[in-house]
């Protein structure tokens, strides 16, 4: 007879074995950049470095070649003046961008945009120059709660799946979610050695209160 399963709470997220990509999938990925006009280095460890450093510089790379949004590619505008409109600080921290629909607005913004967070180096951090990414508070606010949470799970999955960040940046993912003091459908924390109240990435609806909370970046979208 199968052994009962226990009663209490149910796991956290999914274990994975951390490994880096597979040879296959770093032979596509240098194709489809060099199909792109790139030009990645052949050795291994050359092409995570210069893979993780365009990364960490350029919102759009990022989004288009470690998250596969491969509609990124469709034409210029998106790398040419939505990314770098969005990681331009330099005239102003508040940033309002209305596009009509389809023209992935949530998929850069609310999707993209806390997982390059994350990643970013003290060093040379966009958002926030002289802090670890891992140690930023980011909140996903939309009209439902539902929505929200739906961002956040897109965030989340890649941290628990995308082999190439587990490739490029280690120390930003958990060997096992249920490591993890939060990682849950509408809080997560990854491993930070800043101590705050707060998760890394939060999600609510617009009826959600959070007074007494304190955020770097707050995301709102419809």
């Amino acid at each position: 007879m199968p052994e009962a399963r226990k009663r209490g709470r149910p796991r956290k997220g999914r274990a994975a074995n951390r490994h880096p990509p597979r040879e296959s999938t770093l032979d596509d990925l240098r194709a489809g950049l060099v199909g792109e006009g790139e030009e990645p280095p052949e050795d291994t460890e050359d092409f995570r470095l210069w893979l993780k450093l365009r990364a960490e510089k350029e919102l759009w790379f990022f989004s288009r070649w470690i998250l596969s949004n491969d509609l990124l590619s469709k034409g210029r505008f998106h790398r040419d003046e939505v990314c770098p409109f969005l990681t331009d600080f330099g005239k102003s921290r508040s940033k309002l961008l209305m596009l009509p629909m389809g023209h992935l607005k949530t998929t850069v913004a609310s999707r993209s945009i806390p997982l390059h967070l994350i990643v970013q180096p003290a060093a040379h951090n966009l958002y926030f120059p002289g802090m670890k990414g891992v140690n930023t508070r980011t909140l996903l606010a939309s009209e439902n709660e539902k929505k929200s949470k739906e961002n956040l799970s897109y965030v989340r999955t890649h941290l628990e799946t995308n082999e190439l960040i587990w490739w490029c940046w280690p120390d930003c993912v958990w060997p096992n979610p249920k490591d993890a003091k939060r990682w849950t459908d509408d809080a997560i924390e990854v491993p930070r050695n800043a101590i705050w109240a707060e998760p890394t990435v939060a999600a609510i609806g617009v009826k959600s209160g959070f007074v007494g909370r304190y955020y770097d970046l707050i995301i709102a979208d419809d």
